[in-house]
């Protein structure tokens, strides 16, 4: 039989390992099968003329010997290109063609540890390109032919990877919500625009409020309990002498009166509610008594004890008080009605007081500045969050043990912080919640 078709059957069987490896998530066996797809290549190299072909694949076989067995530190890789440099300078015989598998093998250094995913496409393509030339030379056809298909598959990967720069499946947005819009509207809103409908958010917004929601999409919708507990920020508006069912100005007024504050008594009033107190939440509110939300007792005219919850007003502050009008800004916590705060300051002082505006101007550590409106993410001009720009996190990239994180085992590890945020190659894997001494997996963020 020709050399040259023994030398291609061979490559066919060598790239067929390589299709293969890609098959297999255990990342040892997909580099015990990679080893296999060198070992054949090499075999194929020396068949088909190509001295320097033949040496630093099997060299590279070598390599991967190491790093299955985790012993591929970094001075033993420059030990392995020295060689792999001494070896080809001396029985090179393909003059500046043999010169590229050497290259290529400084190449593969380089892409075993980048971090970005989009890099390592840009890298592996330069790399398959090198090999096509090689390969083409010496009649490996097989081989070339699988060079130009990995070639080809990295394109399509960095197309879809920049197009779909703003697509991640998991991401977390500030939202400038407008008045009007329900929290709900808002999220359903934005669900379409992203085609998806795994979407949430870390705390509601009255229609007539406007300002910073946070909206959850993907698998961080798991992350809305550890987003809403953070402290919020609110400007809010209210008048004296008016009370209205909803306790905002779009109610039904219930109560009036002319009663006449001066700023001493209100001073008095907001330094007396900046502490920690038992709130009555409103009748129009979606918490739920009895398995009902409180609004559909509302709208059904039904009598409840409203339930009382205790809340925290970190700060409270007056900013103006013009013509019964008064300008407010609070931090407070999760779960505390604004609403019942401005009712509760006009209780206090013998009077009715009811909401006109509000705008959340803060939530944890994002801004209203920070926020974008929906018409911004319909014409896609908006930035995303990940899960180690909201919570405080320890990310943990290329971990040695990827594995036994995929697989959602318990381990130890050296760190202050309360998460862990596993990545590999720039891409989430998964996030641990540290449980006394240990960490658990908390959400598994790529997808299986």
């Amino acid at each position: 039989m020709n050399m040259i078709v023994i030398g291609n059957i061979i490559g066919f069987v060598g790239s067929m390992f390589m299709v293969i490896g890609g098959y297999l998530k255990n990342k040892n066996n997909a580099i015990i099968a990679q080893t296999m797809q060198l070992f054949f290549l090499s075999i194929s190299n020396l068949i088909l003329g190509s001295v320097s072909g033949f040496i630093n694949n099997l060299i590279n076989c070598v390599r991967n010997v190491f790093s299955v067995k985790d012993k591929l530190t970094i001075p033993i890789k420059w030990i392995i290109i020295i060689i792999s440099i001494i070896l080809t300078v001396k029985y090179n015989n393909l003059g500046l063609i043999g010169y590229l598998p050497l290259i290529n093998n400084i190449i593969f250094i380089i892409c075993m540890n980048t971090k970005s995913d989009l890099n390592f496409k840009f890298l592996t393509i330069f790399y398959m390109a090198l090999w096509l030339i090689h390969n083409l030379y010496i009649k490996a056809f097989t081989t070339s032919i699988f060079n130009i298909i990995t070639i080809i598959t990295c394109i399509m990967a960095i197309k879809k990877i920049v197009k779909n720069k703003n697509n991640s499946k998991n991401k977390i947005i500030v939202v400038n919500k407008q008045s009007g819009y329900t929290s709900r509207d808002v999220v359903n809103k934005i669900g379409h625009i992203l085609k998806t409908k795994k979407i949430g958010h870390t705390g509601t917004l009255d229609p007539l409020a406007t300002g910073v929601l946070i909206v959850t999409v993907g698998k961080y919708t798991k992350l809305n309990d550890c987003i809403m507990s953070t402290y919020k920020e609110y400007i809010a508006e209210f008048q004296f002498g008016l009370l209205t069912d909803t306790l905002d100005i779009s109610g039904k007024v219930l109560k009036q009166n002319k009663k006449k504050i001066s700023e001493k008594q209100l001073v008095k009033a907001i330094n007396h509610f900046n502490k920690s107190y038992e709130q009555e939440v409103p009748i129009f509110s979606s918490v739920k008594v009895n398995g009902r939300k409180l609004y559909e007792y509302a709208r059904n005219n039904e009598r409840i004890d409203l339930p009382k919850r205790m809340v925290d007003i970190k700060e409270l502050e007056l900013l103006e008080f013009k013509d019964n009008i008064v300008r407010i800004r609070c931090l407070v916590s999760k779960g505390t009605y604004i609403r019942s705060l401005i009712r509760d300051i006009g209780e206090y002082l013998n009077t009715y007081a009811t909401m006109t505006k509000l705008t959340r101007t803060k939530q944890g550590k994002f801004s209203i500045e920070d926020a974008f409106t929906i018409e911004d993410i319909e014409k896609n001009k908006y930035k995303y969050l990940s899960v180690a720009d909201v919570l405080d996190v320890d990310v943990v990239a290329n971990y040695e043990d990827i594995e036994k994180i995929r697989n959602g085992a318990k381990i130890t590890y050296a760190s202050s912080k309360e998460y862990l945020l596993f990545k590999e190659r720039n891409r989430e894997v998964a996030l641990y919640k540290k449980d006394n001494d240990i960490y658990r997996m908390f959400i598994m963020l790529e997808e299986r």
